[in-house]
């Protein structure tokens, strides 16, 4: 016979009343009537052209054949249930490969303590992480969660906000000694400026100007996409550079740099984790947004401001 006319509810109701005695007792036990059970029974040795077992008034017994397949029968539904509770264990446990992307400052800033954290909360979870800047396919070249900085466009992927924090202009007090400190943003055009990126002639500043949006076009002297040595150059009187506050707390904080265009800065850059949709995500990518999700901090800095 073809294996796939087999019911397995059938196959289950039938082990229910050998284990239990009977069909009335099979019954009571599965919630359902007695003519139920014992039609499925019927229907089951019809399918297999097998009687399985004999009734009487009073009893009911396996034949010979239908303990054979009693014994076997329960062996491979005792296998499928072993089966199936394995895969829940697994879909409930966070396990294998995690590759997650992550803009490249960002993770090495704030990411590090987290990564720890998770791996010794998760240790059935291996990471895979790829820092760069480059907007990446998630679904094309398999990752299963993205950080990304700034607004996101409409797409079909789904998104968690994980924080936010300012990307604001600073300079070195020697800098601002030897050209001067700008008042408006419109005063960037006179003094050298530090840019993060890879192209000069697109390096536009947003700034909020009497509550108006404004992008100033500038010329840097130095464009690079490094965040860190932007910190770097402009500890060491270089110029302007607009980075991440975060990254500029600990230089403020020292006295390196001091905040110039107060009161300029546009809102704050959200941070987002980004993966794929599906409507039964995976425990790895639930339990890795959720972990960063409660224990990420806002990489804000404490706005102490300098004296003019």
């Amino acid at each position: 016979m073809d294996i796939t006319q087999l019911d397995l509810n059938a196959v289950r109701i039938f082990l229910a009343v050998v284990d239990h005695g009977g069909f009335r007792e099979a019954a009571t036990q599965l919630h359902q009537p007695k003519s139920t059970v014992s039609r499925r029974v019927a229907d089951l040795e019809a399918v297999l052209g097998q009687q399985l077992l004999r009734r009487t008034t009073r009893t009911v017994s396996l034949t010979e054949v239908g303990d054979g397949f009693y014994r076997q029968a329960s062996q491979a539904l005792g296998a499928l249930g072993d089966a199936v509770r394995a895969l829940h264990e697994a879909e409930a446990t966070p396990r294998g490969v995690l590759k997650v992307t992550a803009p490249p400052t960002f993770a090495e800033l704030f990411m590090g303590g987290l990564l720890t954290g998770f791996a010794n909360a998760y240790p059935d979870v291996r990471l895979l992480l790829d820092l760069n800047d480059r907007r990446v396919d998630l679904v094309a070249e398999g990752f299963d969660v993205a950080l990304r900085a700034g607004v996101l466009p409409d797409s079909s992927l789904k998104a968690r906000l994980l924080g936010s924090s300012p990307t604001l202009c600073f300079a070195s007090p020697a800098y601002l000694e030897r050209k001067g400190r700008p008042r408006t943003p419109d005063e960037l055009a006179a003094h050298d400026v530090l840019a993060f990126g890879i192209d000069e002639r697109q390096v536009k500043w947003p700034f909020v100007v009497k509550k108006d949006k404004r992008l100033v076009a500038l010329k840097p002297r130095v464009t690079l996409n490094s965040y860190v040595l932007l910190r770097q150059l402009a500890e060491g009187g270089l110029g302007i550079a607009r980075i991440p506050a975060g990254l500029a707390s600990e230089s403020v904080e020292r006295g390196l740099l001091l905040e110039v265009l107060d009161g300029f800065g546009p809102p704050p850059q959200p941070m987002h984790a980004v993966f794929p949709p599906s409507q039964h995500l995976s425990p790895k990518v639930r339990a890795f947004v959720d972990y960063l999700s409660e224990h990420l901090e806002t990489p804000m800095w404490p706005r102490k401001r300098s004296v003019k």
